[in-house]
């Protein structure tokens, strides 16, 4: 692209304020997209209160608890992820074709999740068997989530891998980062399968994500501890080896 009337030292300026435009389209597109699928999450809700209005507050809560569990689950899920995607963008300055795709396919399964968290997830008597709920219904929920979780992983990667893409050099996704998303979306993939493969025990598998959850952030932050104690030893070595250098060197000139 020609830039007529500039001077040369202008034009990495104009690239990187167009560069800031496109991303704060982007970003703004993003935002709005989860917004929206944060909204139509409670349409499964709405409906089952038209249908049954009649009978009651407490008959209606009763009726629709795993409407409502599914609903609180998957919205906070969701804002995790949209904060994890903020924090993401946050970092750069421009993005490129890759961070472009990555985030719509983030986008595209963030969408289905209104649909599929209003799938027989849950069972229909919470506290007695699992009627009602169904293993590919399961198998699907999760499957989503781990796609979403995915995404943000590969997006991260991708920015970790092109600092030139970042708005600070110095500020970059960790390596504990990347660590915990992976970890988080075979966790969301193996909970699916289960759910799917063992039947028995599928109803019930989504309680361990809570403890599950710790235990990643415990395991990633401390992966970041020592990568940072390692950095730190290793600038430590630095200083003694150029003395050690200039002491064999001043020898040597005697």
């Amino acid at each position: 692209m020609i830039f007529k009337g500039r001077t040369k030292e202008a034009l990495p300026q104009l690239s990187h304020a167009r560069g800031r435009r496109q991303l704060e389209r982007l970003t703004t597109f993003s935002d709005g997209v989860v917004a929206v699928a944060i909204t139509l999450l409670v349409l499964p809700l709405i409906d089952s209160l038209s249908e049954s209005r009649s009978e009651g507050v407490r008959k209606t809560v009763d009726d629709n608890g795993p409407l409502l569990i599914a609903f609180f689950f998957t919205f906070a899920v969701v804002a995790m992820m949209w904060s994890l995607h903020n924090r993401v963008f946050g970092l750069l300055r421009a993005y490129n074709v890759r961070i472009f795709w990555l985030n719509l396919l983030f986008l595209s399964f963030v969408a289905l999740l209104p649909w599929v968290s209003a799938l027989d997830i849950l069972p229909s008597n919470l506290g007695g068997d699992s009627t009602g709920w169904s293993p590919t219904a399961s198998l699907t929920y999760w499957s989503v989530l781990g796609t979403v979780q995915l995404s943000i992983f590969l997006l991260a990667w991708q920015v970790r891998r092109h600092p030139q893409l970042l708005a600070d050099p110095e500020e970059n996704i960790t390596f504990g980062q990347l660590t915990r998303g992976w970890l988080f979306a075979v966790s969301f993939y193996a909970i699916g399968a289960f759910s799917y493969f063992f039947r028995e025990i599928g109803p019930w598998l989504p309680l361990v994500i809570f403890p599950l959850s710790a235990l990643i952030g415990h395991y990633a932050a401390r992966e970041d501890q020592l990568k940072d104690e390692a950095e730190i030893k290793a600038a430590k070595r630095k200083p003694t080896r150029k003395k050690a250098k200039s002491t064999r060197v001043a020898k040597s000139s005697r």
